[in-house]
């Protein structure tokens, strides 16, 4: 079984020179390209797997981010060929009117590209606004990714150097710096609340990627029960019980999260979790449950990112 991991599906935006993405067209032929080589996994077969330890066999689709990209380009696609997906929604951006940080690093990257960006954080970031031994981040992080160095390190700097304390400030400067107000960026970014409720009653696997998109292992147990109970609880307000009983960690990998984090899904009933390692899905894993792999979609053909 094959878990593939996907964030934005969308089509050119020239303001917009530098962001990468997944081309909408790419998407479909990369689902032909699936379907003749693997086949899919149905939604009751990936359940059974979770649950007997049994890796079913061909693909799972997994959409990380809660973006409207999802609902306007890989909702329709999936209801038209009879397929579905597991869509991981933070539920910050409902709290708060503006842009997750993560987002707000694309959306900078996007406008900026990453040298003017770098230079940028070279100018605000002072030596004791970051995490000390951090480097280490920088040999394991985005390794998959298509990326310019400078973008690599620029995406590395914020979300794994800067101390948690700083990064919101920092980036709340730059994003006013760019782009002025969030609010309506934000308003166009992510999901409406009608849109994951049509999807959920759609057949579509609507679950938890946690409230901020932070680095769950950056916190304490107490504050990583709250980003994960908080998210599930939101979802549940909306889908009810067609909510799926899913977790997937923000920004994934072994450095994501810790034993902590594990226990908590453990302990609150969490059916299954995903990470970002590039494999398949063997029974151990699903013995394990909570580090379920997934391959990158731009490691198979068709997924070359596109560029403005």
């Amino acid at each position: 079984m094959l878990g593939i991991m996907y964030h934005y599906v969308r089509k050119s935006e020239p303001d917009l020179p530098s962001f990468r993405y997944l081309h909408a067209d790419d998407f479909a032929r990369q689902l032909d390209f699936f379907q003749e080589r693997y086949g899919f996994v149905d939604r009751e077969a990936f359940h059974r797997s979770v649950r007997t330890g049994e890796p079913a066999k061909g693909v799972v689709l997994t959409f990380d981010d809660g973006l409207v990209d999802h609902y306007s380009y890989v909702y329709p696609l999936l209801k038209e060929r009879g397929l579905w997906g597991l869509f991981y929604v933070p539920s910050g951006p409902y709290r708060r009117g503006a842009l997750l940080d993560v987002h707000r690093v694309h959306m900078l990257l996007g406008h900026l590209g990453g040298d003017a960006l770098l230079e940028k954080l070279h100018e605000r970031i002072e030596p004791h606004m970051l995490i000390e031994g951090s480097e280490k981040f920088g040999s394991t992080t985005y390794l998959s990714q298509q990326n310019d160095q400078a973008t690599t390190h620029a995406k590395q700097l914020i979300n794994y150097y800067v101390r948690p304390a700083f990064k919101e400030a920092l980036l709340a400067d730059l994003m006013e710096s760019v782009f002025g107000s969030e609010t309506d960026l934000a308003a166009r970014f992510y999901l409406t609340h009608a849109q994951i409720r049509e999807m959920a009653e759609g057949g579509m696997g609507i679950g938890s990627h946690g409230q901020s998109h932070t680095l769950l292992s950056h916190l304490d147990a107490a504050a990583q029960r709250e980003e994960i109970t908080e998210s599930f609880a939101f979802l549940r307000s909306l889908c009810g019980d067609a909510t799926e009983n899913s977790f997937c960690y923000p920004y994934g990998g072994d450095q994501a999260f810790n034993r902590d984090t594990v226990a908590i899904l453990k302990d609150l009933g969490v059916s299954c979790a995903f990470s970002v390692e590039p494999r398949s899905i063997d029974v151990a894993d699903l013995n394990e449950k909570y580090r379920l792999p997934r391959y990158d979609c731009n490691m198979f053909e068709h997924g070359t990112a596109s560029l403005g």
